[in-house]
């Protein structure tokens, strides 16, 4: 009764009505149990929690304590005490401990803030009698939020003034750590040592500044697929190299470039560009350091690529570029998957001599290596069998049939009747791949045949025609001296006459040129049969110099980018120069004959456009040959064979 009259008198004095009482009858003999008011509770909780978390820290403050007593044990058996104090070698033993232990910074700010969490809260416990949770909780909230003046308990203040005092300490060690370690994160950003996190991507480990170019052909390549990522291992500086590459005026082509700093000989920094899910690694030579140098390097670096674990892809492919020809077959052998080996610098060679053949070639030559234009594709037609080559030059469009595939052999330019019997595969120029023949149908050979009579007919009615190149004694002149100046001068030997003549202008000693060239011969496995080498030694400034050599008698004239010269820059400036004086030497002699080709060798877009100023369209850019070779072979390894066919071949000039 007395329930129902509260619960009546309680619904009179509040806004809604309360519910009818529920009256339970308890039919059980057992004695009710008392409930335990939810206070209590989670005030039990926060006791156990407060031992708890004294327990832990008791067990850290011995632990501490047992490693200073085993460290004055160790400190007494050293017999240190003559050098120092305890004092000193205690911290000598913290900061060796501090320097090799991971996130100590860490730890020491925890042990910090729980010991000063744990004193203030004892402090605050004895001085103001207040329980220990309730005092750990206070000695927090000072910690925190420094104020020792809340508390109205004796010996409250005290307690917060120095709690207060330790939280702000620790708090400006909490904001030095932060602070320290966002600068290291920077810090990894601007000197690349944090991992790339990519697949499927193009890596090319060593940088110099001639890879501005690789990087632009590559980029030129993927175009059409929509771009894609180019990972560089630099042993210089990130920011160095992406400002060289942000000054290079690059398009892209919605391609990306990163760039990593380290070495390719270390596997830790190979793993900052995704080595192992890459699908193309371009490992270039060194040119800083002699040719044996760098395919020593070369070889470290290889071994370490061999015991990489690689993601399984059909498409990894390593291209190395090699600088010396008889370590071609040992860099295979070290091939951890598919592999392709180039000699870049031989070839710039040979293409040099090449080049000098007739005027307006070295653009050509750069044209057809470069993505820009025509490119080389291997490419599988069916319904070839039966066709005769000739035939087949009128059949394929706007791609040019310039050989086949037998196997993995290349054949360039094949007899006009060689009949295919369908097996082989076509090396075409190309603009791109959309624009390559799939198929041959029975109806093309009508409309082949009347093309090739239309085209024939033609060219029987130009005036003129080709002449075989005659070799006969010749002088050649090179000013300059690197060290490709072996295979320009085995080029030239096999390109003219007996009894010829090589004159070497350069400032490099004579003794060092002869004993170079010597060593040339022996890799080479050959002995210049038709011409004799004669030495000038000067600087390439000086005209009167160059006035003393038999320019006018020349029928070639190379100029090389000095060796002696360390900056490019100012390897193509004194190029340039040197370029200028000599058409200056023979206009004032009036001697330049019609047929004479001065082939300077340059190295940057500067001197190029400097070329182009003068007058001169015959150039060859080293850096951009080799660099748009590598990038072909890159996009289509099975084309290597191709240029090794155009390097030692004779199928085709």
């Amino acid at each position: 009764m007395d329930a129902l009259r509260r619960g009546f008198f309680m619904g009179l004095f509040s806004e809604t009505a309360p519910e009818p009482p529920t009256v339970e009858v308890n039919c059980s003999c057992a004695p009710a149990v008392p409930s335990t008011p939810p206070a209590l509770e989670d005030s039990n909780e926060i006791g156990v929690s407060a031992y708890l978390f004294l327990g832990v820290w008791m067990v850290v403050l011995y632990y501490i304590s047992h490693t200073i007593w085993l460290e004055r044990h160790r400190f007494l058996q050293t017999q240190a005490a003559h050098q120092a104090g305890f004092a000193t070698y205690l911290t000598y033993r913290f900061g060796h401990w501090y320097a090799w232990t991971q996130a100590a910074s860490v730890k020491v700010l925890l042990v910090l803030s729980a010991t000063l969490l744990v004193v203030g809260g004892l402090g605050h416990s004895v001085l103001s009698q207040s329980s220990i949770q309730e005092s750990l909780w206070r000695s927090w909230i000072w910690i925190a939020d420094p104020d020792g003046g809340e508390s109205a308990l004796p010996g409250g203040h005290a307690v917060g003034v120095v709690v207060s005092i330790g939280g702000m300490l620790i708090f400006a060690l909490l904001l030095s750590l932060i602070t320290s370690a966002f600068e290291d994160f920077l810090w990894q950003i601007r000197h690349g040592s944090l991992p790339v996190v990519e697949g499927d991507h193009i890596v090319i480990l060593g940088y110099d500044r001639s890879a501005i170019w690789m990087i632009e052909e590559l980029c030129t390549a993927m175009e059409t697929s929509g771009g894609g990522l180019i990972a560089i291992l630099a042993s210089e500086g990130k920011a160095e190299v992406e400002n060289w590459i942000q000054h290079a005026d690059i398009n892209l082509r919605n391609s990306s470039v990163v760039v990593r700093t380290g070495q390719a000989y270390n596997e830790e920094d190979l793993t900052k560009v995704a080595v192992q899910t890459a699908r193309r690694i371009v490992l270039l030579a060194n040119k800083k350091v002699s040719r044996e140098e760098a395919d020593a390097q070369s070889l470290n670096a290889l071994l370490t690529l061999q015991g990489l674990d690689y993601t399984p892809s059909k498409e990894r492919c390593t291209i190395v570029e090699c600088c010396l020809v008889r370590n071609q077959n040992l860099f295979r052998s070290l091939a951890s998957g598919p592999m392709q080996v180039l000699a870049t610098q031989d070839f710039l060679g040979q293409l040099l001599v090449e080049a000098s053949r007739q005027r307006g070639l070295s653009q050509v030559i750069s044209q057809t290596l470069g993505f820009d234009g025509m490119e080389f594709y291997i490419a599988e037609v069916s319904g070839i069998e039966g066709w005769k080559f000739g035939d087949l030059l009128f059949a394929l469009g706007s791609s040019i049939p310039i050989g086949y595939m037998n196997g993995a052999q290349a054949v360039l330019v094949p007899s006009m009747e060689y009949i295919f019997t369908g097996h082989e595969r076509l090396i075409c120029l190309s603009e791109d791949a959309s624009t390559l023949v799939k198929s041959i149908t029975p109806g093309m050979r009508e409309k082949a045949m009347k093309a090739k009579h239309v085209r024939w007919s033609a060219a029987k009615s130009l005036p003129g025609s080709v002449k075989e190149q005659v070799a006969h004694e010749s002088i050649t002149v090179i000013i300059g001296w690197n060290e490709g100046i072996g295979s320009i001068v085995h080029e030239v030997d096999q390109a003219v006459g007996p009894n010829s003549t090589v004159m070497i202008y350069s400032p490099q000693d004579e003794d060092v040129r002869e004993e170079y060239l010597d060593k040339c011969q022996v890799r080479l496995n050959y002995k210049y049969q038709n011409v004799t080498v004669e030495h000038e030694q000067g600087a390439l400034g000086a005209r009167y110099r160059l006035e003393a050599l038999p320019l006018e008698k020349a029928q070639k004239i190379f100029i090389l980018a000095e060796k002696m010269v360390e900056c490019e820059d100012e390897k193509d400036r004194l190029t340039v120069a040197t370029l200028l004086q000599v058409r200056d030497i023979l206009r004032v002699r009036g001697t330049c004959k019609p047929d004479l080709v001065i082939l300077p060798q340059v190295l940057g877009k500067r001197a190029e456009k400097n070329c182009w100023k003068s007058g001169l369209i015959d150039y060859i850019n080293s850096n951009r040959l080799a660099c748009q070779v590598l990038a072909q072979v890159c996009q289509s390894p099975s084309i290597c064979s191709l240029f090794a066919e155009l390097l030692l071949g004779n199928t085709a000039r």
